[in-house]
C-alpha cells in the first residue's frame, strides 16, 4: 500500500488546482461547492450610457461607452458611430408662392435657406387650405323682422364666381319697435348755401321710430316765391292758396314751357308750391 500514498496525492493536488491555488479557496464555499461560481459564464450587457457624439468628420461621428449594465456584463451591441452632415442646419427658408388648392391641400417649395451652405432644417411646403376662392362681396335679402332684439337676413348671392367662406354679415341687433314707413313734413325751409331743410311733423304706423324721412335736398337761391307772385298769381291766386300748390317743375314747364322764366327759375317757382 505504501507504493500507492504518493498516487492519491497527486489526484488530490489535480482536483484542486482545477479552482485555483490550494489556499486560495473556492468563491462558492470550497471543494464541497465544486466552485461553481467560477464556472457561470459573464452577462450580456443590453444597456449603454455614452459620451457625446464627436464633430462631424468625412461624414461620420463617434462616441465612447461611458458605462453599461446590468454590473459586471461584458458584450452586447453599443451604436458608437453614426453618418452626418458636416453643413450647418438651416434656420431660414424663403418660399415659392402657395400652389393652387388641390384635395384640400396646397404646396410650395423652397427658393432659399439660411445660413449659406445649410442643409436640412424644417421648411415649412404643405397646407390645408379651401377648394374655392374666398368670398368677398355679398348681396343680401332685406333684414327680418326684430324678434328679441335681433334681426336676420340671408345671402342670396356672393362674388367672385364660384367663391366659398368669407365674413357674410348675416345678422345685427335692433330694437323690436316697428319702423317708420310714411311722414308728413313741414314747409321747406329758405334756400341757404343751396341746400333747404324741412321737419317731420308726424309718421306713421303709430308708434313707430326710425326709418328714412327726407329731410333736406337741394335748392336754387333764386326766389321762387317773387317770381309766383309777378309771374303766376294773377291767374292761380296768391301763392299760400294757389289753385296749382304742389304742382312740379316738370308740369310747370310742360305747360308753359320757359314762357315766365327759365328751367331754375321754374324749378324756384315749384319749390315755393310745396
Amino acid at each position: 500500500m505504501r507504493f500507492l500514498r504518493p498516487l492519491i496525492q497527486l489526484a488530490f493536488l489535480t482536483s484542486v488546482s482545477a479552482c485555483g491555488p490550494i489556499d486560495s479557496g473556492c468563491r462558492d464555499g470550497g471543494l464541497d461547492g465544486g466552485c461553481a461560481d467560477e464556472l457561470v459564464p459573464g452577462r450580456t450587457c443590453s444597456s449603454f450610457t455614452y459620451s457625446d457624439w464627436s464633430a462631424c468628420t468625412n461624414g461620420a461621428q463617434t462616441r465612447t461607452v461611458t458605462s453599461s449594465s446590468p454590473s459586471g456584463c461584458t458584450g452586447g451591441n453599443p451604436v458608437t458611430s453614426q453618418a452626418c452632415s458636416s453643413g450647418t442646419t438651416c434656420a431660414s427658408f424663403t418660399y415659392s408662392e402657395w400652389g393652387a388648392c388641390s384635395n384640400g391641400t396646397q404646396t410650395r417649395t423652397v427658393t432659399s435657406s439660411s445660413p449659406s451652405g445649410c442643409t436640412g432644417g424644417n421648411p415649412v411646403t404643405s397646407q390645408v387650405c379651401s377648394s374655392g376662392t374666398t368670398c368677398a362681396s355679398f348681396t343680401y335679402s332685406a333684414w327680418g323682422t326684430c324678434s328679441n332684439g335681433t334681426q336676420t337676413r340671408t345671402v342670396t348671392s356672393s362674388s367672385p364666381s364660384g367663391c366659398t367662406g368669407g365674413n357674410p354679415v348675416t345678422s345685427q341687433t335692433c330694437s323690436s319697435a316697428t319702423t317708420c314707413t310714411s311722414f308728413t313734413y313741414s314747409a321747406w325751409g329758405t334756400c341757404s348755401n343751396g341746400t333747404q331743410t324741412r321737419t317731420v311733423t308726424a309718421s306713421s304706423p303709430s308708434g313707430c321710430t326710425g326709418g328714412n324721412p327726407v329731410t333736406s335736398q337741394t335748392c336754387s337761391s333764386i326766389d321762387g316765391a317773387a317770381i309766383y307772385a309777378s309771374k303766376c298769381a294773377s291767374c292761380h291766386g296768391a301763392l299760400a292758396s294757389s289753385r296749382v300748390r304742389g304742382a312740379s317743375v316738370s308740369a310747370i314747364t310742360g305747360k308753359h314751357g320757359t314762357k315766365y322764366g327759365t328751367q331754375a327759375q321754374m324749378q324756384a317757382v315749384a319749390d315755393a308750391l310745396k
